[in-house]
């Protein structure tokens, strides 16, 4: 009886533990075997009577029953939440959004735009413009949680309109019957940035800023009425801010210096206050590109250059703290040629509290780098992503592009296409695994 009882708190003990790895077929054989043993020896207890036994037998069924159930919910749970995940990367890649729903032109009705929820699901369609010759709806070009931007192209000229967004019983109400026009332009426009008092746009490279309580565009640099800023198609930014959308209107801007000559330096504008503040000296032109990451009011760039003419890119990553208004290098160009040979940087990440650094090597794609405390950031040391790097080779196929779209949040989304397929892989760097697969 001692030996059965004894059986018995041992089952009592590993009851959790079985549980939790119940997905083990070392653990579940295991607990079959304890169970087996139990029986046997509940068999041997001749001083019990026979009642208890099969009263004991029927609690052991009846909580793998439950064990049994138990791991079947964790599973649909794990695969219904990994799904969710995938529908709103994937949601979020191929819309505008703000943090409730999706913005996308219905592909049925091209003059309609459709409400979706974040997992990609639709919500509403409405029609913003009627069918008209010379009328098309462009884009939507800004989703915030007030408003929804689009652009619509009316005879050769486009037209910034706004829709107001709702929110109450938990939902987000498109009230169309509220839509207006902004303002119109010439040519076709990217908007930046937009909140209640301002929005920030470009127009090819030409930098812009209009006024909504005045209603009219704003010079932005008020000490120097006659300088104008641009931000430049060479400019690769990156704003790890919601859906990698700029949610504090800061923007990163080039000085025009003549009519037939590329934009120069980077400065940094803050919407609406009509200042700007020059962070690097650099010249600028359609052939390279310079990469900057933003977040956290830290800006962190490379790819400089100081003489057009003959020195080559800089290497060096820079960062600009925008609240201190410091300015400085931290990795030198050899500390990252001192772990692997490259030929240039082609984009910045941010991943929590790393920086992460795409380079131009065939089996080395990537290089990461910590961020500590301040006063032992000299300490850190840059790290090859080993892992990352080799699955991203074991994607290379001579009749695919492999392109990495955004590193964030522990993941990266990376891209395998060619002209008639695409598939969104998303891998899971903590865990050096592939999440998912999305195969449209």
């Amino acid at each position: 009886m001692n030996l059965i009882l004894k059986e018995i708190n041992d089952i009592r003990e590993k009851k959790w533990e079985w549980r939790a790895k119940f997905d083990s077929k070392e653990e579940n054989f295991q607990y079959r075997e304890s169970i087996k043993k139990f029986i046997l020896l509940l068999g041997k207890g001749t001083m019990m009577k026979k009642k208890y036994v099969l009263q004991l037998i029927l609690f052991i069924l009846l909580f793998v029953m439950l064990a049994g159930c138990n791991r079947t919910f964790d599973e649909t749970k794990s695969e219904t939440g990994s799904s969710n995940e995938e529908n709103e990367i994937i949601t979020a890649l191929n819309n505008k959004h703000n943090q409730y729903n999706a913005y996308c032109i219905c592909e049925e009705n091209e003059y309609a735009i459709q409400q979706l929820t974040l997992a990609g699901q639709i919500v509403n369609t409405f029609e913003v413009t009627k069918k008209e010759k010379g009328v098309a709806l462009l884009e939507i070009a800004y989703v915030t949680d007030e408003e929804i931007l689009y652009i619509l192209d009316k005879g050769g000229k486009c037209e910034l309109w706004s829709i107001p967004l709702a929110h109450y019983n938990n939902k987000e109400h498109v009230q169309t019957q509220k839509k207006k026009l902004l303002f119109r332009t010439t040519n076709r426009i990217n908007v930046l940035y937009a909140d209640t008092e301002y929005i920030a746009y470009k127009e090819y490279w030409q930098y812009a800023e209009y006024d909504r309580i005045h209603q009219k565009n704003v010079l932005i640099d008020e000490e120097r009425k006659k300088e104008s800023y641009s931000q430049p198609n060479s400019f690769i930014i990156h704003n790890m801010e919601l859906g990698n959308r700029n949610v504090d209107g800061m923007i990163l801007l080039a000085k025009n210096v003549g009519e037939n000559q590329y934009p120069e330096n980077i400065y940094v504008h803050k919407v609406g206050s009509g200042k700007v503040k020059k962070i690097a000296n650099t010249y600028i032109s359609k052939n390279w590109t310079i990469k900057l990451v933003y977040s956290d009011n830290r800006i962190y760039y490379t790819g400089l250059k100081k003489d057009w003419r003959n020195e080559e890119q800089s290497w060096q990553i820079w960062c600009y703290d925008c609240k201190s208004n410091s300015n400085y290098c931290i990795i030198e160009e050899k500390q990252l040629k001192d772990i692997v040979s490259f030929s240039k940087i082609d984009e910045l990440f941010l991943n929590h509290n790393e920086l992460w650094i795409k380079i131009e090597n065939e089996k080395c794609s990537f290089l990461y780098y910590p961020f500590i405390s301040h006063e032992k950031q000299s300490e850190s040391v840059i790290k090859k992503a080993t892992k990352l790097n080799q699955y991203i080779d074991s994607l290379n196929n001579e009749n695919k592009d492999i392109s990495v779209l955004n590193i964030g949040n522990n993941q990266c989304i990376i891209e395998e296409s060619n002209a008639s397929d695409s598939k969104i892989h998303c891998y899971d760097i903590k865990n050096a695994r592939e999440c998912w697969l999305f195969e449209p």
